[in-house]
């Protein structure tokens, strides 16, 4: 048997992502409150829904500021994932991401560096932690980093020698 909220996780996974899928405001607090389920596999179709939806869960957004303030990473470092694919309409939670660049755990810190630089491609703050995620050993994590550094406005001698670095080339 589903949920409510896996029924909608469900629609929403299988909406196109231009479609105008309709969420109630319930329906968005059900998936971020899902976000802190202990079963991942609920938390993950949860996270995977606000996902797929980008700009049109901005109105998940001050749900997603919230759980800045839980103990477990993860939930951290999933909102803060889902916030940079809300975007520009997330823009609200600057301030929170901003103060989370020195949580102490590093998959939340270069998740919200790679959500600051998807809100607003000038957060320079966010630079020296995508710098740092390109010499870690997450491959994962380098890949995106140097995304988002490509999308850094002005863009600098110093990314510009860490992308070259974590390519091997010489700049």
């Amino acid at each position: 048997l589903l949920s409510k909220t896996a029924k909608t996780s469900l629609v929403i996974t299988k909406t196109k992502p231009d479609s105008d899928a309709i969420l109630t405001e319930k329906d968005v607090s059900d998936l971020v409150r899902d976000l802190k389920n202990a079963d991942r596999g609920i938390s993950g179709r949860s996270s995977h829904a606000l996902t797929q939806l980008g700009p049109k869960a901005k109105e998940a957004t001050p749900y997603l500021i919230e759980l800045f303030n839980d103990k477990d990473q993860y939930v951290r470092a999933t909102a803060a994932r889902i916030l940079g694919h809300i975007g520009r309409e997330a823009k609200p939670s600057v301030p929170v991401l901003v103060k989370s660049l020195s949580d102490q755990d590093s998959d939340v810190r270069f998740n919200v560096a790679e959500a600051l630089v998807n809100i607003d491609s000038t957060a320079k703050r966010a630079v020296p932690v995508l710098l740092q995620a390109l010499d870690g050993g997450n491959p994962d994590h380098r890949i995106r980093a140097a995304r988002a550094l490509g999308r850094v406005l002005p863009v600098s001698r110093k990314i510009i020698s860490g992308l070259a670095k974590a390519t091997g080339e010489q700049w």
